[in-house]
């Protein structure tokens, strides 16, 4: 996945007309300049990482972040309650198929304007990319489609 950085990066400014201050980060876990964290339960990991984030460093301007798929077989629910909560689309997710670990974003978290779960699996039938967020201009179909 390291090889796509530097030719999406330079395609997602593009695409967006972001400057040079602009990074495409893979497991970037900075918020600022603190680790970036769930306000959990005690039982939970402390730490969560998107795959690759499209950000202005040290700043909140945070425009996507990427969870990458490259099996079918591979579970998508965590991914997605992520992608829902790191865009504001949720304000807690339960993060345990029961329900009973819930997770929040911290207060001066700063959502991501998209979400992106790519699938890049070659023998998916289905659509290869769902898209989250609640901004209108977004990119693909309905959030969670």
């Amino acid at each position: 996945m390291a090889r796509l950085l530097a030719p999406l990066e330079t395609a997602l400014r593009e695409a967006t007309g972001r400057a040079e201050d602009f990074h495409l980060d893979m497991e970037y876990e900075r918020h600022g300049t603190a680790p970036k964290g769930f306000d959990r339960s005690a039982r939970l990991p402390a730490k969560f990482v998107p795959d690759l984030i499209f950000h202005r460093r040290l700043t909140g301007e945070n425009i996507l972040a990427i969870e990458v798929k490259l099996s079918r077989r591979a579970s998508t629910w965590k991914d997605e309650q992520k992608l829902a909560l790191l865009t504001g689309e949720m304000t807690f997710a339960a993060w345990s198929a029961a329900g009973d670990d819930v997770v929040r974003l911290p207060r001066n978290f700063s959502p991501y304007r998209y979400g992106a779960l790519l699938r890049l699996d070659p023998g998916l039938a289905d659509e290869p990319i769902t898209w989250f967020g609640n901004d209108p201009d977004s990119p693909g179909p309905s959030p969670g489609t």
